[in-house]
């Protein structure tokens, strides 16, 4: 390597690890928004490159799961079931984070907020409204990162709920 090359690689390492993906621990309940005629593909890593470990057949009502870690747009999920508890899936795998979604907390039509970081003292992004049905982008520990048709943000615990038919109402 000459020494050209060597003198980028100070300037290029923060603009790799800006860029990278980080995998983070995530522990929160969402359902499989999008489901494929041909079934589910869990796969055994967080990218289409990875081997499909099982294929879930499709199912009438989504089905829940648990969200143990965020890589990117990909999530490593375990516990998958059906809404009457049925187990689909009682290992772990990995799937594409937008195809899962959470339902929001509250009464019909009242304002939640997005977050700009997993954290309520940081700005607001935007407002969703309670009943609606995110897609997850990413998670961090129980916060989950969601996107509507208009704005993108974090979703803080309290109003994340992982059923998608059951009525979500605000816990007491």
């Amino acid at each position: 390597m000459s020494v050209w090359h060597l003198a980028l690689v100070p300037l290029l390492t923060p603009l790799f690890y800006a860029t990278s993906p980080q995998a983070m621990t995530c522990n929160t309940s969402a359902f499989i928004l999008d489901q494929d005629p041909k079934g589910i593909a869990v796969r055994s890593g967080p990218s289409l490159k990875h081997t499909i470990v099982r294929q879930l057949s499709p199912q009438t009502e989504p089905p829940m799961l648990t969200i143990r870690q965020g890589f990117g747009n990909w999530m490593r999920v375990s516990d998958i079931h059906t809404s009457k508890g049925h187990l689909l899936l009682a290992g772990q795998g990995w799937l594409y984070g937008p195809t899962l979604a959470v339902s929001i907390y509250g009464s019909k039509d009242e304002p939640v907020p997005l977050y700009q970081h997993p954290d309520t003292r940081t700005r607001v992004t935007g407002l969703t409204k309670a009943g609606q049905q995110l897609r997850i982008t990413g998670c961090n520990s129980a916060w989950l990162k969601v996107k509507d048709n208009k704005t993108e943000g974090w979703l803080h615990p309290d109003d994340q709920c992982g059923k998608a038919l059951s009525p979500c109402r605000k816990r007491r």
